[in-house]
């Protein structure tokens, strides 16, 4: 715990190294302020890219309502393999200061090896993506 209270996680260990039922441990810790935090429309390009996320995922997400579509994500992420990874690499990517607060680490902009080569292309062609997701929603 640091010295303002809030608890974070070591600076010796990379998340890539945890399994993924830590991070969802600290996914769920954070739960509320994620689901405050976070419009889906920002992260699910990266998330259906990095294939965590159906394109029938991805409707039903949209088609609930506020607080309770950002809550129904996160339970859809929690049943797919690789879930809680794409989605704290969503977070370093769309959120910084949540990422920092959910992991207690800073965001990187290198791939880190969660899911391979998915945040080293989505970075590379972001644009393209959420150009062409915005026309399509």
């Amino acid at each position: 715990i640091s010295d303002e209270g809030e608890e974070c996680v070591p600076e010796g260990l990379d998340l890539k190294e945890r399994c993924e039922e830590e991070l969802w441990e600290l996914i769920n810790d954070n739960r509320h302020r994620i689901s405050l935090g976070v419009q889906p429309c920002n992260l699910i390009p990266y998330l259906r890219q990095a294939r965590v996320l159906s394109e029938m995922d991805q409707d039903e997400i949209l088609s609930c309502h506020n607080l309770t579509n950002r809550s129904y994500m996160l339970d859809l992420l929690r049943t797919q393999g690789n879930g809680a990874v794409a989605l704290l690499e969503s977070l370093m990517i769309h959120y910084p200061i949540l990422y920092t607060h959910v992991t207690g680490q800073k965001p990187s902009t290198e791939p880190s090896g969660f899911s391979g080569q998915w945040l080293k292309v989505f970075l590379q062609c972001e644009g393209k993506y959420l150009f062409l997701f915005k026309l399509y929603v």
